[in-house]
């Protein structure tokens, strides 16, 4: 698992034109009502994996093939650039404004899409993904 983590943090390095950590984050594989209870306050969604910048850890759903799937792997980069940004200083104000939330959030997406197209890889819901987060803030937030 570490030497998948430490190319899914040059990927998303490379992708993202962040520096490469020194230390990557913690990457841990979590049952699937694990993640509905922490996004979606316990109610069935169909959350894949977040980055918690409080343990700068990033956990993902044990039931993603993290070693054949090239999918799966694309939401881990995902959740590295969300790594790669607090590493940068961006995640310093908590809660986050949403326009700022946003951009990051839009980031993550951006470099998931690429890294995808690098492996030849349909983007069609980090592309409608993309087109949902311009809806998300209020106009006075």
């Amino acid at each position: 698992m570490q030497q998948l983590v430490g190319g899914l943090v040059m990927w998303a390095a490379s992708l993202s034109h962040y520096p490469e950590p020194e230390t990557p984050p913690n990457v841990l594989a979590v049952p699937h009502e694990q993640l509905e209870e922490i996004l979606c306050g316990g109610q069935r969604c169909h959350a894949v994996a977040y980055y918690d910048h409080e343990s700068a850890s990033i956990f993902f759903d044990e039931s993603l093939n993290l070693n054949d799937s090239i999918t799966a792997k694309s939401f881990v980069v995902h959740e590295m650039v969300h790594y790669l940004q607090h590493q940068a200083g961006k995640m310093t104000e908590m809660p986050m404004p949403c326009k700022e939330r946003i951009a990051l959030e839009r980031e993550a997406y951006i470099t998931q899409q690429k890294y995808l197209r690098q492996h030849h890889t349909l983007t069609y819901q980090v592309q409608t993904a993309l087109r949902l987060l311009g809806n998300i803030c209020k106009t006075n937030e």
